[in-house]
């Protein structure tokens, strides 16, 4: 898939050459950004990043703030993939500050779901649990906005909130089932499971591992996913409290899904 990606840039590169016309920014913005999303696909996230910065400088000068913002909140999630989280995070809030909420809803639902990823990465989890709040007041119960709530819960639990962690928890894993997203039901099981076991109710945290297991394991990418499961059976199997183990075996499996 990378080398397509890779075949495709070099493509576009001498496509790009004979059409960009500078003097039409709506058109060389656009063109910019198919190239970006190349870019970003084929393994250099920086240089897409920098593509987009281009991209925000002709919508500003075609006097479009809010694709302006689309632009900024796509370069947030380059800038990130590249390393540069601090960078991510001021790029993710001015691409917010601009876009339309009305105008494209869910963009701003995805933009904040990006925010409370990076926050949480960050470790500044009062801030992401504004941002959860935020994400409250955008209604709705489709992909992002159950991914929304699931990252709430996860911040709910981080901050010792179990209850409301466990409803977020809950509510979120029911929707992203309904909706047939089963990676991430997967993974909401799971971070369910862990609320659980901070509430020492190892039999229902056993439950919803299980649940957890099954849904991985019926994936196509399984394999990926092999390692990090063996561990949290060790973690149910093992006389001790298996807490640190399951969060081990859940920090993997991050791992595996962002990388999905």
């Amino acid at each position: 898939m990378a080398g397509k990606a890779t075949e495709a840039a070099c493509a576009f590169e001498e496509a790009f050459d004979r059409e960009v016309d500078y003097r039409d920014p709506h058109l060389s913005a656009h063109l910019l950004q198919m190239r970006a999303t190349l870019y970003g696909c084929s393994g250099d996230p920086a240089f897409a990043a920098h593509l987009l910065e281009l991209v925000t400088r002709f919508y500003d000068e075609a006097g479009e703030r809010h694709l302006g913002g689309r632009a900024r909140v796509a370069q947030s999630i380059h800038a990130s993939r590249a390393g540069d989280k601090q960078a991510a995070i001021l790029l993710n809030l001015e691409g917010l500050r601009r876009v339309d909420r009305t105008r494209d809803p869910a963009l701003v639902l995805a933009a904040l779901h990006n925010r409370m990823l990076l926050l949480l990465t960050l470790g500044r989890k009062e801030e992401a649990r504004e941002t959860a709040r935020l994400g409250a007041d955008c209604d709705g119960s489709g992909p992002v906005a159950m991914r929304l709530r699931w990252m709430e819960g996860r911040i709910l639990q981080s901050l010792g909130e179990l209850e409301e962690a466990e409803q977020a928890l809950r509510e979120s894993r029911d929707g992203l089932s309904a909706l047939g997203l089963q990676l991430f039901t997967a993974m909401a099981s799971l971070d369910l499971c862990e609320t659980l076991l901070l509430q020492n109710r190892f039999q229902e945290a056993q439950s919803e591992a299980s649940t957890g297991e099954r849904i991985l394991l019926g994936l196509e990418s399984r394999e990926k996913y092999y390692a990090a499961l063996l561990m949290l059976e060790a973690a149910f199997s093992s006389s001790g409290a298996p807490i640190e183990q399951v969060r081990r075996a859940l920090a993997i499996l991050r791992e595996k899904v962002a990388g999905s």
